[in-house]
């Protein structure tokens, strides 16, 4: 995921990490650097050569299994210090960490678990997961937020992902040679060089003097697309929402025989369908500007926002009360909530008005690009 300066392939870093982790468990035998650095070689590895010019350099590593509990960190950091500090000879290390608004990075949270559990299955949900908002039916979004809003805490609950709040906020009291760094690029976008979190991670948070040449070569490589949208991901889901209320076990009709479709393949198809459609008729609005859609209400969007700055005002203090902060950050989550309607679902029951067959739907309904206004429905 994240290796640099010498490993560009993450394989010889863990496997040696595995083997130096047991001689350190070992208590029966006495840990030294040769020991350790024997870990490098082809026999250990299992590999054609040694890679014994791996320890001489730079290392950075990346793993999101770093967030799934809380004193994970904590006990990584000691476990590298006394491998990489006390033995091998490092100078330093820098634990970082990546900051995102709450709002978000819990909307991402739902695109990602929506992903990987429902829009990944190809068999049709029954009437009780969609009342339940279970999979494999996909979850309503506001829903999903709405239980995070909730909570007392700023962790993901549709995965063990612990925020930054808790996986660096609380360490103090570190081994010498260990600094805590947070990455601020997701609300920085717009500054000079920062042309990616990449080059923030370069030329900042490491800086310039460890790492000049691959600043400059980050500098140089251009901007990183901001529109890098998954295939499968938010607009998917209302896809998969129309097609799921159109059958006997997701809905109250019977429009699709699902049990000669497949769920996925249909999905695709009423996709692409729809696009065409909205192509010929010179539209460039996304998919949720062109269905009808339900949207929250303006005091719980509050709510939502008012978490988002707490967040913020908590993890990165200074940077909130600077003009990038609260005010640039109310000002992206109302884009993001009225404009970009990132919030909204799609409402099948207005769609599927005036019309008795899927085929109305797909030849009458989804050819309109104008639905305004939307329904207002609170959690």
């Amino acid at each position: 995921l994240g290796f640099n300066a010498g490993v560009h392939n993450g394989q010889p870093f863990l496997l040696a990490n595995k083997c130096m982790d047991r001689i350190m468990k070992n208590t029966t035998i006495n840990t030294t650097k040769q020991l350790l650095i024997d870990c490098w070689s082809k026999e250990k590895l299992g590999f054609k050569t040694d890679r014994f010019d791996l320890i001489e350099k730079n290392i950075v590593f990346s793993f999101e299994g770093l967030s799934y509990k809380k004193d994970k960190p904590r006990k990584e950091i000691q476990r590298i210090h006394d491998i990489y500090i006390k033995y091998l000879g490092y100078d330093e290390l820098i634990v970082v960490g990546a900051y995102r608004r709450y709002a978000e990075w819990i909307a991402s949270a739902y695109k990602e678990v929506t992903r990987q559990r429902c829009l990944t299955r190809t068999d049709w949900p029954t009437l009780r997961d969609v009342k339940r908002a279970r999979v494999p039916a996909c979850k309503n979004i506001w829903k999903h937020m709405m239980d995070h809003v909730h909570e007392t805490h700023y962790n993901s609950l549709t995965r063990e992902y612990h925020n930054i709040d808790e996986t660096l906020g609380t360490l103090s009291n570190l081994p010498s040679g260990v600094s805590v760094k947070t990455l601020t690029y997701f609300v920085r976008q717009s500054q000079g060089y920062l042309n990616s979190i990449t080059t923030e991670l370069y030329c900042e948070v490491l800086g310039r003097e460890r790492t000049p040449e691959t600043c400059r070569a980050c500098k140089d490589m251009g901007k990183e697309s901001q529109d890098n949208i998954r295939k499968g991901s938010v607009d998917m889901i209302a896809y998969d929402h129309i097609l799921v209320a159109a059958t006997a076990k997701g809905g109250n009709r019977d429009w699709i025989n699902t049990n000669h479709t497949e769920r996925i393949a249909a999905r695709n198809e009423l996709a692409n369908h729809h696009e065409a459609l909205q192509t010929k008729n010179a539209t460039k609005a996304g998919t949720m500007m062109r269905l009808p859609l339900v949207c929250p209400p303006t005091n719980e969007l509050e709510e939502l926002l008012n978490k988002s700055l707490a967040f913020e005002q908590k993890v990165i203090p200074k940077f909130y009360n600077t003009p990038l902060g609260k005010d640039a950050h109310t000002h992206q989550f109302w884009e993001m909530a009225i404009k970009n309607k990132a919030f909204c679902r799609v409402d099948t029951d207005r769609l599927f008005e005036t019309v008795s067959s899927f085929e109305q739907v797909l030849e009458q309904r989804l050819a309109i690009d104008e639905w305004e206004p939307d329904k207002i429905e609170a959690y």
